[in-house]
């Protein structure tokens, strides 16, 4: 999908009554849009942790064609959405590569010292078919002195050359992270149909 495809395949109150989605992100293209680029699995220790650093900011370690990213969901139950197009080859890879990093890597740190990531793990969501792929995680800030600790959960779905990624963070310490599922399944729907060229 081009750009200006994302753009417009980004869920709306046609598709989910009571949605909202706002842009967030300077980005190439305008606020929110264009946002997302490859990362280098350098700033990530340990390395093999880098596909689970760069699926949480929305990204990969390949080079994106177009993306967007929003605040959407309905009143209470919102997410980070982030679609992203590739070129078809690295769609796949995408998923590939965080499968294969989810299999060893259990906690990380990049190159922020305040912050760590702890608890990451798969989760196993038959669900949402063999196209996808969730996992969790906790966000430990303030690492080195009063840590605070928020979970935080991800899903990640290809669609064609275009992956989602969802991403949901606790509204409280010590709670779960809970993915919207209204969401997902609208933006799913729209972007399904997207690739079928309807």
């Amino acid at each position: 999908m081009t750009q200006n495809q994302l753009e417009d395949a980004v869920v709306d109150e046609h598709d989910l009554p009571g949605v909202t989605a706002n842009e967030i992100g300077e980005g190439t293209d305008g606020l929110g849009n264009g946002v997302i680029k490859a990362f280098p699995s350098s700033i990530t220790h340990p390395a093999v942790c880098a596909p689970v650093r760069d699926t949480l900011e929305g990204a990969s370690g390949y080079a994106p064609v177009g993306s967007v990213q929003r605040t959407a969901g309905t009143p209470g139950h919102s997410a980070i959405l982030t679609l992203v197009s590739y070129r078809p080859a690295d769609a796949a890879r995408v998923l590939a590569d965080l499968r294969t990093a989810l299999r060893t890597c259990t906690a990380y740190a990049v190159d922020l010292p305040t912050v760590a990531y702890e608890d990451v793990k798969a989760v196993d969501d038959p669900a949402q078919g063999e196209n996808s792929v969730a996992f969790g995680l906790t966000t430990v800030m303030n690492a080195d002195s009063d840590p605070l600790r928020v979970a935080v959960g991800v899903l990640v779905k290809r669609h064609g050359s275009t992956v989602a990624v969802y991403k949901s963070t606790a509204d409280r310490p010590r709670k779960p992270a809970k993915l919207p599922a209204d969401l997902i399944a609208a933006q799913s729907k729209v972007l399904d149909a997207a690739v079928r060229g309807h």
